[in-house]
């Protein structure tokens, strides 16, 4: 399969200001020239995402002043890719939809599974759907297992072995999300350092939400956005008999180690968004759609959808999910983080050190 590639116009901003002082890395080391492949005892590879709907097709190189809020999180610790799995998914057909072609995947590619956004007061935002932990076999693992699985990277446009990483100390979800209906899919991190050595690429800085400020516009007065991750840059094949690797086992279409920025356009709810996920048009959901052969996808997922604010670019939503990636005419769902800014504010009050918190809590959660 072809992976497309396509300009995205250049996107502005300046240092943000009135925030609080970016998260500050334990210890720094010298940049090297060229990245630097992470070590064994670093991330290693873990349980699948828990949906293939998190979407960045085409778009370009993202510069550093797109990124410095961006967080990747990834997996750490005992994971799912054995010697024995990896060997299992060799053996699968080329047309099989659940072949990965881990034989062939490095480190970073293998332990990647979402993206976030750094807000200050050393928080992470990101999608409901990146911390509830897939459950492939019975019995599940509990939520809180998040905790350890889990780690959260800053400070680099390159997940290749840079950036200081960090610990999820707590996390709250919306306990209103609903993978069946695309809802509600908001999820918020408490990070801490975890002591490892950074090769850092620049200091992170959180970014604002819109409507912080007295004076920001109004979501829909500017509808001009940008979503950024290191989400796959093809789509998946998803019919039958398209290969998922090349006749070497190598997956067709691979995820992105530098970062990838995308112009998305904001879409009235009603008309194609309404027909597409009728139950999924609430105002905590954004609904936006981009050129031709441009997307987000798989492994884009809790990654920060922005706009310009003045001199600044500020937080308007969160990358969700939808149909596939870059297909003519479908749009796709966002968080719309500007409703989320009082829950945010009640979230770090309900949230508990080393738990994985449900807010507000719903019955019925447990089975999501």
């Amino acid at each position: 399969m072809k992976i497309l590639v396509v300009a995205v116009a250049a996107l502005t901003a300046s240092p943000l200001a009135a925030q609080e002082a970016p998260v500050q890395p334990p210890e720094q080391v010298a940049v090297e020239p060229e990245p630097t492949p992470p070590s064994p005892d670093e991330a290693a590879p873990d349980l699948p995402e828990e949906d293939g709907d998190g979407r960045i097709v085409g778009g370009d190189t993202a510069a550093r002043k797109d990124g410095l809020w961006q967080a990747e999180i990834f997996t750490i610790g005992e994971g799912l890719y054995t010697d024995a799995e990896v060997k299992e998914d060799s053996a699968k057909l080329n047309t099989d939809l659940t072949k990965k072609g881990l034989s062939h995947k490095p480190k970073w590619e293998q332990s990647h599974r979402c993206g976030g956004a750094l807000i200050p007061g050393n928080w992470v935002v990101t999608a409901a759907h990146c911390v509830v932990l897939p459950c492939p076999e019975k019995p599940c693992l509990a939520p809180d297992q998040f905790l350890q699985r889990r780690g959260v990277r800053l400070g680099t446009l390159n997940i290749d072995g840079r950036g200081q990483t960090y610990r999820i100390e707590r996390a709250v979800i919306d306990g209103r999300y609903s993978k069946a209906k695309k809802v509600y899919d908001m999820a918020l991190l408490k990070i801490v350092p975890d002591g490892k050595p950074a090769r850092l690429d620049f200091m992170p800085v959180p970014i604002r939400i819109l409507g912080s400020k007295p004076g920001d516009l109004p979501l829909m007065r500017n509808p001009n956005l940008a979503a950024t991750g290191w989400g796959l840059t093809g789509a998946r094949a998803d019919g039958p008999k398209r290969p998922q690797v090349d006749r070497e086992g190598k997956p067709i279409n691979r995820a992105s180690p530098v970062l990838k920025i995308v112009s998305l356009k904001l879409l009235p709810q009603e008309g194609r968004c309404q027909q597409e996920y009728p139950a999924a048009m609430i105002p905590q959901v954004i609904c936006a759609g981009s050129k031709p052969g441009e997307d987000t996808c798989q492994g884009d997922s809790g990654g920060p959808l922005t706009r310009a604010e003045g001199t600044e670019r500020v937080l308007v939503g969160l990358v969700s999910g939808g149909k596939g990636c870059a297909i003519a005419g479908m749009p796709g769902l966002y968080v719309n983080v500007t409703e989320y800014r009082r829950w945010i504010e009640e979230a770090k009050a309900a949230s508990k050190a080393g738990r994985v918190v449900d807010y507000p809590k719903q019955p019925g959660t447990a089975s999501r």
